[in-house]
């Protein structure tokens, strides 16, 4: 926005928004919206629900078996650190506190510090590795339709 020394740290954009008019409600719909969007993923993992999306006619068992175990593993994942996203922004927008704004990285070191953090952590980049394997399985065997 033109502001300040060009950093864009989650406190500075935090900071920013919570200083405009309904900023507070703006950063609380945003950190729902990482909710909302976690609970997408949490159930897409699920269900499995993705694998509408692969033409499994040009794949074998074994690829099915993986492309929906690490989906749902990825799925799962990435619906973690979403609410973790989620739940800090809603914290920020009820204290008003720049300060109290995690993006990425600070969800995942709020979450290293918690018990068993550290294997959590662990478990989360098993699963966002899971996610990887899941998206190039995706782009291999992904479904395409051409619209004229």
């Amino acid at each position: 926005f033109g502001q300040g020394d060009g950093s864009t740290s989650e406190q500075t954009w935090s900071a920013y928004v919570l200083a405009q008019p309904f900023g507070q409600w703006l950063t609380g719909l945003t950190g729902a919206g990482f909710i909302l969007f976690a609970i997408v993923q949490f159930v897409k993992g699920v269900r499995a629900a993705f694998m509408k999306e692969f033409d499994t006619s040009k794949m074998n068992k074994h690829m099915i078996c993986i492309a929906k175990n690490t989906g749902r593993a990825g799925n799962i994942a990435r619906a973690i650190i979403f609410s973790a996203i989620g739940y800090f922004l809603i914290k920020t927008a009820m204290t008003a506190d720049p300060d109290d704004t995690r993006g990425f990285d600070g969800a995942l070191a709020e979450l290293a510090q918690q018990p068993h953090g550290k294997m959590i952590l662990s478990f989360l980049a098993f699963g966002l590795i899971l996610y990887g394997l899941y998206a190039i399985m995706k782009g291999i065997y992904q479904h395409m339709t051409w619209k004229k």
